[in-house]
């Protein structure tokens, strides 16, 4: 079966009922390996269907295609290059290493936030080009649209152009946002818990991350943190990941009106939902505020719009 029909019959599997960027995107995608273009870049609003074409090429591409998220790549590749501190040839031994054998590269939520992103992130990019790997992107912004910082736009100038001319650019963007009509992923089944709630005592997790040991504790089979003692100090994203790999289920204790905290608590906050939506975690969200969104990334905002209000559980 050719990937399109294959892309095609996934679809039909699944109930989806294609609209017409969707589509077009679909067909785009089937010809990634024989066109000419470097790769396809899909953008569009939260929820419009990009992850589930992105994956639905990763199962019809056969052996040959990897896939990741992009918080997940960099912590890959951070860990490989740490791996090669002494290596003049650190940064493409490590890429050869986290990529591998695989011809084509799918990446999921593309996000540029600083100058020294744009400039790796094109230097990956024309990397894997010359390696004969083909790229597979997801992200809410269009190329014109990263960075978007006036000061610090212009560094992602080449960035821009290389998405522009050598990747087949779809916006997807269908009307419906999916994620809020729910679905059966552990995700989804997570809920925003009135206070007061407490899962009990628990007892600490012992979990270690970059030398420290990160503030959570285990009830059952459950991991728990306050949210300022968690986000409000200087965790990342190798630490929710490791969260989420150690357990399925992550509750966060007293979560405040985010208009009270400050931007990089709130950005932390929107990593941790991103990288549970993306491992299939399910979040409990103990509000100590109103489940207001609005000062999230859109894509966050669409996910946290999957989790339902619930009596406290017991």
């Amino acid at each position: 079966m050719d990937v399109t029909a294959c892309l095609l019959e996934r679809a039909a599997a699944s109930g989806l009922q294609l609209g017409g960027t969707q589509e077009g995107a679909l067909r785009v995608l089937g010809q990634l390996r024989v066109g000419p273009a470097t790769g396809v870049y899909l953008h569009g609003p939260a929820g419009r269907g990009k992850t589930w074409l992105l994956d639905a090429v990763a199962a019809c591409g056969g052996n040959g295609v990897r896939r990741y998220h992009w918080s997940e790549f960099f912590t890959r590749l951070d860990a490989e290059v740490g791996r090669r501190l002494t290596d003049p040839d650190r940064l493409p031994r490590a890429l050869d290493e986290v990529v591998g054998p695989c011809d084509v590269l799918c990446f999921d939520e593309v996000q540029v936030t600083d100058p020294d992103d744009a400039g790796l992130v094109e230097h990956l990019l024309r990397r894997l080009h010359a390696r004969g790997t083909r790229v597979v992107a997801t992200s809410n912004q269009a190329p014109h649209e990263l960075l978007p910082d006036p000061h610090w736009h212009h560094w992602a100038r080449g960035l821009i152009r290389l998405l522009e001319e050598q990747y087949v650019v779809c916006r997807v963007d269908d009307g419906t946002d999916y994620r809020v009509l729910g679905g059966g992923t552990r995700f989804a089944g997570g809920r925003l818990l009135p206070t007061p709630y407490s899962p009990g005592a628990g007892t600490p997790a012992a979990l270690v991350s970059g030398g420290r040991a990160l503030p959570v504790v285990r009830h059952a089979d459950e991991l728990w943190a306050r949210f300022r003692t968690l986000l409000g100090s200087p965790t990342g994203r190798q630490d929710y990941l490791l969260m989420c790999r150690e357990q399925r289920t992550l509750g966060l204790l007293d979560v405040p009106a985010l208009h009270l905290v400050d931007d990089d608590t709130r950005t932390r906050f929107a990593l941790l939902v991103d990288i549970a939506y993306d491992t299939d975690t399910r979040l409990l969200l103990v509000m100590d505020g109103p489940a207001d969104w609005s000062l999230l990334p859109p894509r966050t905002a669409s996910r946290l719009q999957m989790l339902r209000r619930a009596e406290p559980l017991g």
